[in-house]
């Protein structure tokens, strides 16, 4: 009672944790509430009441660090700040979550198991800032464009090692429900 969030961790058959939460009027989830008040669940195929929004948790070591590489690098918002966990907006319905190893579900590992993934309306932009400002690793030195023109995308590496991969796709038979949920469709 009284506190920022309720919530209940699942298992996925894989072993994954999932973390359904509901978040409250609270003094740290004061920007992050009216985000989400904008969002409509996206009906659901089963007879679960549907999300309206997502937010990939990553751990790190270096949270200072990492937050100023959200801020200044990726110029992401920072919407609710719980202390060992920062909430940054990364579109209208996709949040991430930065956990302070040492406080959360799981600690940090050189190996990553998670691949964030941020769709753009300008791939060879981001790509030519992010070579001429050298701000993260990147894993090959061009745009790659994926087979039929489905989409174009690059690959870099964020300062602690998480996969980030940044997406431009087409209009493309195979592309029209994923247009449909990005307000693309024709």
């Amino acid at each position: 009672e009284g506190g920022a969030h309720d919530g209940f961790v699942a298992i996925d058959p894989e072993g994954y944790l999932l973390e359904f939460e509901t978040f409250k009027q609270h003094p740290e989830n004061e920007k992050f509430i009216p985000l989400l008040k904008k969002n409509s669940p996206v009906t659901a195929k089963t007879k679960s009441p549907g999300f309206h929004s997502t937010i990939t948790w990553l751990y790190y070591k270096d949270m200072l660090r990492m937050q100023k590489f959200y801020e200044e690098v990726l110029g992401l918002s920072m919407v609710a700040d719980q202390g060992w966990a920062k909430i940054y907006q990364s579109s209208e319905t996709g949040f991430i979550g930065l956990v302070d190893e040492r406080r959360g579900m799981h600690s940090f590992t050189e190996k990553k198991a998670v691949n964030v993934s941020f769709i753009l309306d300008d791939v060879d932009g981001w790509f030519d800032y992010v070579k001429e400002s050298q701000s993260f690793d990147l894993r090959s030195d061009s745009v790659s464009t994926g087979p039929e023109h489905k989409y174009r995308a690059f690959v870099g590496y964020d300062p602690e090692g998480y996969y980030m991969e940044f997406d431009q796709f087409y209009d493309h038979a195979d592309n029209v429900t994923l247009m449909k949920y990005l307000g693309e469709e024709k």
